[in-house]
Parts: C-alpha cells; structure tokens; sequence
C-alpha cells in the first residue's frame, strides 16, 4: 500500500516540477516504484493463483495495466487540454490513490 501511495504522489508531483533535474529524480523514483510493485503484484499472483490458470492471470493483470495506461492517455488529455498538466497530472495521481485505497478496502489483508 505505502509503493502505490508514493507512486500516487509522484504522479501528481510531475505537473509541478520545471526543471530537468527535479524532474529526472521524480521519474527515477516512480519507475523504482513501478518496478518494486508491479513485481510485488506478479509474485503475489504467482502463488495465490493455480498453475493451471496462472498465464491467464498474469494476461488479466497485463491487460488492466495496459488498458489502463490507455484510458488514462484518452481521458486525461482532455483535462489537460482543458486544465493544464498540473492538472492532469493531480487527477492522474488522485485517481491512483483513489484505486489503491479501494483495493485496500475490497481485499484486506488476511491476519
């Protein structure tokens, strides 16, 4: 929860910085969380998932990663055209941290 967190407020940060070098650290810190969670999330479905179902899974988890990155590009252009990046990339961020909390409350984590 505390990757997806950070990577929520990296997202909204990109909008706000101006220079090269902010902005190079900010996109070194969320592909680091991008990596570390979206191989948290394949291991997790590598042993929650059986064998005989697994590529279809693993195809399903690409599938919403992907598709989101296109919803996102379709709908958010259009708040940045309309708004500005800052703002699109708020929104991007807030809808980030939106999904990680409901995830958070769909599917608590078994004591």
């Amino acid at each position: 929860m505390r990757r997806f967190s950070f990577l929520s407020l990296a997202i909204a940060a990109v909008g706000r910085f101006r220079d090269t070098a902010s902005l190079y650290l900010l996109f070194v810190a969320i592909g680091g969380t991008m990596a570390a969670t979206f191989t948290a999330i394949g291991a997790v479905l590598s042993e929650s998932v059986p064998t005989r179902i697994r590529g279809l899974a693993m195809g399903g988890y690409n599938t919403c990663i992907y598709g989101g990155f296109a919803f996102s590009a379709a709908t958010l252009g259009i708040v940045i055209a309309t708004f500005g990046y800052g703002a699109g990339f708020a929104v991007a961020g807030g809808c980030c941290a939106a999904a990680t909390l409901a995830f958070a409350f769909l599917f608590p984590r078994n004591p």
